[in-house]
């Protein structure tokens, strides 16, 4: 399973990383920090999972979420916060 990575801390995503190579049938196969660069890279690296943080540089993965339903095919989507409000559930 190939997965890209989309979370504004380099510290979050080198953690996810590590975590996720830990299993042999995962890749991580590109990463993003930026709103604006997430739904090219995305669709340029095609992964069957995006993990996406809510809260991104220059906006919001909600934003990125919704430029991704817009395209074909769209990949499984996790959206990731650590954010406690329920509008976010």
């Amino acid at each position: 399973m190939n997965v890209f990575l989309v979370d504004d801390s380099l510290v979050i995503r080198q953690r996810l990383k590590r975590m996720i190579t830990d299993v042999p049938e995962i890749h991580v196969i590109g990463e993003t920090g930026s709103a604006q660069e997430a739904t090219d890279a995305i669709f340029a690296a095609k992964p069957d999972v995006v993990l996406l943080d809510i809260q991104l540089l220059n906006g919001s993965g909600i934003d990125v979420l919704q430029r991704l339903k817009k395209q074909s095919p769209v990949p499984a989507v996790i959206i990731l916060t650590n954010y406690p409000y329920p509008q976010y559930r």
